[in-house]
């Protein structure tokens, strides 16, 4: 067998094993971004259960008491969870669903976690900016329940 056929040999085994390293590289870190969403939207879900949902349903009561005189009536929904696959695991994302009516007219809002870990609000104008969980605090539920039912009196 001559030189270059060893060496062309040498060269072509070589950039297989290049390939194979990066492959592996690769895998690992999808894996390692993997498994970072993973624990961010476990924290999102962890936080979302701390206050979110009781701090929305106190705020839906206290604008039905207000305003139910006037003919508007809020009802809240916790929406069945979107399920999304997490590092092996099978997770569930919560989702509150707020439904506003007034006579004939109706508006809805959505809160929720979105697959990247933060709370996404979708209210009757559409969708805002998604934010971390941590900052989704009172006055921003306030302010979106308060949209809410502005629309209905607009």
């Amino acid at each position: 067998m001559s030189d270059d056929f060893e060496r062309r040999l040498d060269k072509a085994s070589a950039r297989l094993v290049e390939d194979a390293e990066r492959a592996r590289a690769a895998d690992r870190e999808e894996q390692d971004r993997r498994r970072e969403q993973a624990a961010k939207i476990n924290a999102a879900i962890d936080e979302w259960n701390k206050r979110i949902p009781a701090w929305t349903e106190h705020f839906v009561n206290r604008a039905n008491q207000r305003v139910g005189g006037a003919g508007i009536h809020l009802d809240l929904y916790q929406e069945p969870p979107q399920m999304i696959e997490l590092s092996g695991l099978t997770r569930g994302l919560p989702s509150i669903r707020i439904i506003a009516e007034r006579g004939e007219r109706e508006a809805s809002l959505i809160i929720r976690i979105d697959e990247n870990g933060m709370v996404a609000v979708t209210g009757p104008t559409g969708a805002e900016p998604s934010i971390e969980p941590s900052d989704f605090d009172k006055p921003k539920i306030e302010g979106a329940i308060a949209d809410l039912v502005e629309r209905l009196v607009a």
